[in-house]
């Protein structure tokens, strides 16, 4: 037994334990604390520890910071200390000695091939053990997991209704992908969709995994399932609407094949996904699932033109078809479209349409989205009354849909808007409601992030703003809220340096797993520390992984610090690069907000 303040940990039965009760970990965090405890001497690389703890399979390298950060948040913070560049060793005194042993399941492999041969032996000895000790349903999930399919009951929106009709759905649906059930999960299709990825995570499914479930409920006269699987770089999502559960069932099986068929879910950078979800398209061009996604990443690219082409033949298809649900979705993808090309009175007609059949076709969840962009249009003609009863009424609708998540967000997005139309009453008032739903709800942490975020630019203190910035930074990332993440995280390290704090400000970008994200966070900090050797090093760094990325909010900022480097150091084949960067992919308000300075640097 190791002791170390108020703790005692059991490497052998990887136990912590906290003046005298246990303290709940996961099988993970238990075994990555027995590799940091049992080598205290030791820097373990990220490589070590994916090796170690997860045996060296395909996951992020964000999960072993997530897992660090949990430990720390429950043992100390300062328990595990993070090297740059290098890795993770532990920092606090031992009451005893240590064991010498190592811990069980976490001998680090050698990139040998007689330690792969022991690394499958060793696997093949645990496996036997697992099958052994977990309990029935965990082994399921994980089996069932490798299919890769693990297929979470669909449920219905509310209980008592399509009982039987959901019971037939779920059997037609594991009978046609050929996989089991998970009976007995501690996870539900309701919170599913609340928060796929964290249930996910919940389930230890890991890699290649995907999870799938989705919700029934009756639409127009006929059967409307909202359809959902959840990987571990991005999720999918489809509407499914057919007269009888037969032809709903077919048609599940017929796109979750097709889906699973490309590298959708298994590419790791993001910038391949419109690529391979326009592949996707021409092999089944009337999958209007693959449209809206189309249209999506387009319209994040703003490359509105090929959006507006899509957002064209979903439209069509969805009329000729009488798919309700994606004729709404058109439109409302029309209107998003119009408001980013700045025609705001176009954008207006077409989301009362889209509401319109939304509401004919009693798509109360729809509706609810199509009043927020409503919303948005009222906030450019800073008319807060409006933006109050439109937002008002979305979170309303979203009651009624029992959608809980889309009702939070209509009051964090209300709470946003009053901020920057400086109601600053209505702002705490509507943020404050939202973060009691998200308690009434009791959803997992990751949904406060945003609060949280939006409360530290709120504050009015230093000293507060830091607070809430903290705590932002505390709670789990998802790929839903990764961006608030980057942005706390840039806002903290500004509010360091202005305070002269530089090595806290260091700290918070070296814990940072977007790794292009932490060097352009160093970048700053050592550019204003006068290191202007380093910051430019770091800033170099972060624009080529950026630009490998294709994660622009990254490599525009430091394309145009660099561009400022090379003209001034007269370096013309680099500015000519970075340039060409420039032009090619600025966008939007960063276009606006830096056209002057883009114009003096000879971006034209």
């Amino acid at each position: 037994m190791i002791s170390f303040g108020d703790f005692r940990f059991d490497p052998t039965q990887q136990v912590l334990y906290r003046q005298g009760k246990a303290v709940d970990l996961t099988d993970k965090q238990s075994r990555l604390l027995a590799l940091l405890i049992c080598a205290p001497d030791r820097i373990f690389s990220k490589e070590d520890i994916l090796d170690a703890v997860w045996d060296g399979r395909a996951v992020s390298e964000q999960v072993v910071f997530q897992n660090i950060s949990k430990l720390r948040t429950l043992i100390a913070q300062d328990a595990i200390k993070t090297f740059p560049k290098k890795g993770y060793q532990w920092q606090l005194p031992f009451d005893d000695q240590v064991a010498q042993a190592a811990p069980r399941s976490v001998s680090m492999p050698k990139r040998t091939s007689y330690g792969r041969w022991i690394i499958a032996t060793v696997a093949g000895v645990a496996l036997m053990a697992i099958l052994l000790w977990l309990p029935r349903q965990q082994v399921e999930n994980r089996l069932v997991a490798g299919g890769p399919i693990a297929f979470l009951p669909i449920d219905v929106r509310f209980d008592g209704s399509l009982t039987g009709e959901r019971e037939q759905l779920n059997s037609l649906i594991a009978d046609g992908l050929g996989v089991p059930m998970l009976s007995g999960a501690p996870v539900s299709a309701r919170e599913f969709l609340n928060s796929a990825y964290m249930e996910r995570q919940k389930l230890g499914l890991e890699g290649g995994d995907i999870l799938m479930s989705g919700i029934l409920r009756r639409s127009d006269g006929r059967h409307l399932l909202v359809l959902r699987l959840q990987g571990q770089y991005r999720a999918w999502e489809a509407y499914i609407q057919a007269d009888d559960i037969d032809a709903v069932a077919g048609t599940v099986v017929a796109q979750v094949q097709q889906v699973l068929s490309s590298q959708y879910f298994s590419l790791a950078d993001d910038m391949f996904v419109t690529s391979e979800l326009a592949l996707l398209h021409d092999q089944t061009p009337d999958n209007p699932a693959v449209l809206v996604h189309l249209i999506e990443r387009h319209l994040q690219e703003v490359n509105a033109d090929v959006a507006g082409g899509y957002i064209d033949k979903l439209l069509a298809l969805s009329r000729v078809r009488d798919w309700p649900a994606y004729e709404a979705t058109a439109l409302w993808l029309a209107g998003r479209k119009a408001i980013a090309l700045g025609e705001f009175e176009a954008a207006a007609g077409l989301l009362d349409t889209a509401a319109k059949v939304a509401a004919d076709a009693e798509l109360l969840f729809i509706q609810s989205e199509i009043l927020k962009v409503q919303a948005e249009i009222a906030y450019r003609d800073d008319d807060f009354e409006a933006v109050r009863r439109l937002l008002v009424d979305a979170a309303a609708l979203s009651r009624l849909a029992n959608e809980p998540v889309k009702e939070v967000r209509a009051y964090t997005l209300l709470s946003i808007m009053a901020s920057k139309l400086g109601h600053d009453r209505e702002r705490y008032e509507y943020l404050h409601h939202a973060k009691a739903l998200l308690a009434d709800g009791k959803f997992d942490n990751s949904h406060y992030m945003l609060i949280n975020y939006h409360f530290a630019l709120f504050a009015d203190e230093v000293a507060e703003q830091e607070r809430w910035l903290v705590g932002t930074l505390s709670r789990p990332i998802t790929p839903e809220n990764a961006w608030v993440y980057e942005s706390a995280a840039d806002e903290l390290v500004a509010l360091l340096l202005k305070e002269e704090r530089a090595d806290e400000a260091l700290a918070v970008a070296n814990d940072v797993p977007m790794q292009d994200t932490a060097h352009m966070l160093r970048a700053d900090i050592f550019l204003a520390q006068d290191k202007v050797a380093e910051g430019l090093a770091e800033a170099r760094e972060a624009f080529t992984q950026a630009r490998i990325a294709g994660r622009r909010w990254v490599g525009l900022p430091m394309a145009l610090l660099l561009l400022d480097d090379s003209v001034e150091r007269g370096d013309q084949t680099a500015a000519a690069e970075y340039r060409r960067y420039l032009r090619d992919n600025r966008i939007g308000h960063w276009r606006t907000w830096q056209e002057g300075k883009l114009k003096a640097l000879g971006v034209e």
